[in-house]
């Protein structure tokens, strides 16, 4: 039996380092009940590792019209003392959070219009 999805995420945003690589810093984060998922909420990185550690699961999602499809697994991992948020490997790279909507190029087009 598949284990229950407890959260989804859509999109991504990213901080700079100031070392020429970003890394993750919120996701937009939607909560599923039964087959759908909830409206989004900004959510900051570490709010979400706290939720992986206390054994939720969360998975990307991607929209391929007309419909989302489910990506993959989402982990953190720990690189000295900075936890990231990362996702399992799989075939398809169009399923890891790096590839996801860039949450700041949809909050920018949704002020447009």
């Amino acid at each position: 039996m598949a284990k229950q999805i407890d959260y989804v995420i859509t999109s991504v945003w990213f901080s700079d380092n100031g070392k020429n690589y970003k890394h993750i810093s919120h996701v937009m984060l939607h909560k599923v009940s039964g087959n759908q998922f909830q409206e989004g909420i900004k959510t900051v990185k570490d709010d979400v590792i706290t939720l992986i550690k206390s054994k939720l699961t969360i998975m990307t999602v991607t929209w391929s019209y007309p419909k989302w499809i489910i990506g993959v697994p989402v982990t953190s991992e720990t690189n000295g003392n900075i936890e990231y948020l990362k996702t399992v490997k799989s075939s398809s790279s169009k399923f890891n959070l790096v590839n996801l909507i860039s949450g700041s190029a949809f909050i920018n087009i949704h002020l447009s219009n």
